[in-house]
């Protein structure tokens, strides 16, 4: 709409307001082939050079630990996303362990769906702990994988025997 009424409003003697101005020329510029293609050929090349250097120094998992703490820390997104990655990991979780795989296992499976390193790495230390023998009750509570109400309703599910039960 902006670029239809630029012209009427010049012809009124109506000054755009800068921002307006530099829209309307980058949809100018835009428009053209030869000039839209290299810069975005550019873009593309510098953004898949970042995503590669980033990944193949570690920075990109450094960046991606701090973000996920910083998430953890948040008042409000702490609480949504440690339910959230719960949901995910138990819900996938509970479905292999009703197939016969062990817990440890099914828990390490289903904890890339977390979408958070920091509880990934909880939830794969915490089957670690029960690997080593340590009590599921002893090793939820240790390492804080789930939110303590998660966490309560697995240690009652396993103390009655129904664990599958009780991540759903």
């Amino acid at each position: 709409i902006v670029p239809m009424m630029a012209p009427a409003l010049q012809q009124l003697g109506v000054e755009l307001p800068l921002l307006t101005r530099m829209l309307l020329r980058f949809t100018e510029v835009g428009a053209h082939p030869l000039v839209f293609l290299p810069v975005f050929l550019l873009l593309t090349t510098f953004t898949s050079g970042m995503v590669f250097t980033m990944s193949s120094t570690g920075r990109f998992t450094r960046a991606r630990q701090q973000i996920d703490n910083l998430q953890l820390h948040t008042p409000l997104l702490a609480r949504l996303s440690q339910q959230y990655a719960s949901a995910r990991v138990l819900s996938a979780a509970a479905m292999s362990v009703e197939t016969g795989i062990p817990v440890t296992r099914a828990l390490a499976d289903a904890s890339s769906l977390a979408a958070n390193v920091i509880i990934e790495s909880r939830i794969l230390r915490t089957c670690d702990d029960i690997g080593q023998g340590v009590p599921l009750e002893q090793a939820l509570l240790e390492n804080g994988a789930f939110g303590p109400a998660e966490t309560q309703v697995m240690i009652c599910g396993s103390e009655a025997g129904d664990l599958a039960r009780s991540m759903r």
